[in-house]
C-alpha cells in the first residue's frame, strides 16, 4: 500500500533542529583529528538520522508507516548513548580506554535492542501494543513498552550519566578559560539526547 504524509507547520522546530544536527556534522568532521570531534561529529549524524526518522513517523498517517519510520528511528536512538560515551570520554583526555574490544562490547546492548525492534512483531518484547491517537494536531503512535524496552532505557540513560559525569568533573578542574567552550559543547549535546 502507499504510504501517506501529512507535514504540518508544528514540525518546523525538529525539522531545524534536525537539519543543525545534519550541519554539524558535516562541518565538524573536517576537524576530526582534534580530539573529541570525530565522535562528536558522528554523534550529530546520528541525531540527524533520529530526527529524520521521527520528523516521517509524525508525519505518516497509517500504523504500518509509522512502525516503519519509529524502527527506522530506533537505529539513531540505540546509538546515541555509546556514541556520547565516547564523546565523553575522548573529549575529557580518556581516548585510550576507547579500545576496539570496548566498543565492540559496549555496542552488543544497543546491536541486540535493534534486532528485538526490528523482529518486535513476533515477540512483542520492545512493544506489546501500538495504536494511533489524534493529539494537539497530530496522528501520533501510541505504543505500549514492553520488558526489553526498559532494559534498554536503563543502559541509554547509565551510559548518558558516565558521559555526563565525565564531562561534568573535567568542567570543574578545567582552567576558567576552558569553561565556557565546554559548557556550550554539554548544552548542544544534551539538548537534542534530552
Amino acid at each position: 500500500s502507499e504510504m501517506s504524509y501529512q507535514f504540518t507547520s508544528n514540525m518546523l522546530p525538529l525539522v531545524i533542529a534536525t537539519l543543525i544536527s545534519g550541519t554539524l556534522s558535516w562541518y565538524t568532521w573536517r576537524y576530526r583529528r582534534t580530539p573529541g570531534v570525530a565522535p562528536f561529529s558522528v554523534m550529530m549524524l546520528i541525531l540527524f538520522q533520529w530526527g529524520t526518522g521521527y520528523i516521517f513517523e509524525l508525519a505518516a498517517t497509517e500504523l504500518s508507516s509509522k512502525m516503519f519510520w519509529i524502527k527506522f528511528m530506533f537505529a539513531g536512538v540505540t546509538a546515541t548513548p555509546v556514541a556520547w560515551l565516547v564523546f565523553a570520554l575522548e573529549y575529557t583526555g580518556r581516548k585510550a580506554w576507547t579500545t576496539r574490544l570496548r566498543l565492540l562490547l559496549l555496542s552488543i546492548l544497543p546491536l541486540t535492542t535493534m534486532g528485538i525492534i526490528l523482529t518486535n512483531d513476533a515477540h512483542h518484547l520492545f512493544w506489546t501494543d501500538a495504536s494511533l491517537a489524534r493529539e494537539g494536531g497530530f496522528l501520533l503512535l501510541n505504543t505500549v513498552n514492553g520488558p526489553w524496552f526498559w532494559v534498554h532505557a536503563a543502559y541509554t540513560y547509565a551510559l548518558i550519566m558516565i558521559g555526563l559525569v565525565l564531562i561534568v568533573r573535567a568542567l570543574l578542574h578545567w582552567p576558567a578559560q576552558y569553561r565556557g567552550q565546554m559548557v556550550w559543547i554539554l548544552l548542544a549535546t544534551l539538548t537534542p539526547l534530552i
